[in-house]
């Protein structure tokens, strides 16, 4: 417990002193307090697992942590790094790590096995703190607090106006404070995102060197070992921002619609012409793109997990058929589980309290916006544009597959800020006084 302590000073201290973590325009003590929030929710997250009666023990919180000590005890040391740098192991060592549930995920879909980032982790953080779960606890409460402070610096790379507002988004939102400050891989992806969508912006900006591109090609490749769809969804946003970007249409929303999705569109009519014969086998080992046939067995899944662990928290979901009529048929359903239900499941289940508030804070940002429009430049506009759009279509996959209330928030957590982002850029803050005074008080002077 003294180790955690110490550990948890020395990272307070680095946050105050680091010039990575100093913003000119924030009062230099609300960065390491806002740590200490995160620090503090990810033990209340800790907390509410272990007295959870069902599943607590045993969820992602803890498995990742358990699977890592479990590999490194049957492993000898040299094993050990093989499978923490993803190198050829031995057959003896393959052998061990299909037993291992967590390591040998059966349902992969034919893409990253996204649990063994997180092993590998607290692998790591085993060699380099040692054997502690409020350690790793710490250490990942800092690394998603990090994946904020690379979004904040995105924003003040193009603005340098009223950064306490966004960073009040990006650290106190109720779902990224709870979820993205834990053990979980929400945590990473938020760390990833936030590094990829920093350097992305500094090179688009012009502000080029090998360092940025250097830095965005390791993000890149860390954000493809996190949740597949978000990963992939997010790079390829990213790399039709950068072309579009490249040409002068006047028009940037519709070029970039156009270039969004029809690849996408192209790409599903082909697959569906050619996988008429493909099998559910054939799908979850990644033999073939069917994108009607993957929705359905992840709902499945999902609904085995309702079975065994979650009981009580089902909502209503349209079941998916082999059809792209049944995806259409299932998206108002999908649009209400996550923009309405927080809302209503709060005034039935205190652990959905906050998210209920956060999607009601949402919704008077955009009330606020419709009153105070504001136009930006448009770097601020068209980025923020292209990553609302990304996490709209994650929003909406989530809808459609999740039947618990739960993990539908939780899996969103990493993509709320940039919703809640694209709504705050369009507010005129200016015309709103307690807005300026408060800035006032938190600029370094």
């Amino acid at each position: 417990m003294i180790g955690s302590v110490v550990l948890f000073f020395l990272i307070l201290l680095a946050v105050y002193k680091l010039p990575f973590y100093r913003f000119p325009e924030i009062n230099p003590f609300l960065l390491p307090l806002l740590l200490v929030i995160k620090v503090l929710a990810s033990f209340g997250v800790w907390w509410y697992y272990y007295h959870k009666p069902t599943f607590g023990i045993e969820s992602d919180l803890y498995q990742f942590y358990n699977v890592a000590n479990q590999i490194q005890h049957q492993l000898p040391w040299l094993e050990e790094l093989k499978v923490i740098f993803g190198l050829s192991a031995s057959e003896a060592t393959n052998k061990t790590l299909i037993t291992i549930d967590y390591w040998h995920k059966l349902h992969d879909y034919g893409v990253v096995n996204d649990n063994r980032l997180m092993i590998r982790m607290n692998m790591i953080l085993n060699w380099m703190i040692g054997n502690n779960f409020s350690s790793h606890s710490i250490c990942f409460s800092f690394i998603g607090f990090s994946g904020s402070v690379y979004l904040l610096k995105m924003i003040r790379s193009i603005t340098t106006k009223y950064l306490f507002i966004y960073a009040v988004i990006l650290f106190l939102l109720p779902s990224g404070l709870i979820w993205t400050g834990s053990m979980f891989k929400e945590t990473t992806l938020l760390f990833t995102l936030g590094g990829t969508t920093y350097f992305l912006t500094t090179i688009i900006l012009k502000q080029r060197s090998k360092t940025a591109y250097l830095y965005f090609f390791i993000f890149a490749v860390l954000l493809l070992q996190t949740k597949p769809l978000y990963s992939l969804l997010f790079l390829y946003t990213f790399i039709c921002f950068y072309f579009v970007s490249k040409l002068k249409f006047a028009r940037f929303k519709r070029s970039y619609l156009l270039t969004f999705f029809l690849p996408i569109i192209m790409v599903i009519g082909i697959t569906s012409f050619m996988n008429n014969k493909i099998n559910d086998q054939e799908i979850r080992q990644g033999k073939g793109l069917d994108l009607p046939l993957l929705l359905k067995n992840k709902q499945e899944d999902f609904y085995y997990d309702v079975k065994v662990f979650h009981p009580e928290t089902v909502v209503d979901l349209h079941r998916i058929d082999r059809s792209y009529g049944s995806i259409l048929c299932a998206i108002p359903s999908a649009l209400k589980n996550v923009f309405l239900m927080p809302i209503l499941l709060s005034f039935q289940k205190w652990e959905m309290i906050p998210f209920g508030l956060e999607l009601i804070v949402l919704y008077a940002f955009l009330v606020i916006a419709l009153i105070y429009p504001k136009k930006n430049h448009w770097e601020l506009n068209h980025l923020f544009f292209c990553l609302f759009l990304t996490s709209l279509l994650c929003l909406l996959f989530l809808g459609l597959t999740i039947p618990i209330e739960g993990l539908i928030v939780k899996y969103a957590a990493p993509v709320m800020p940039f919703i809640f982002l694209y709504t705050a850029i369009h507010v005129d803050w200016d015309k709103i006084n307690f807005v300026k005074s408060f800035e006032a008080r938190l600029i370094n002077k």
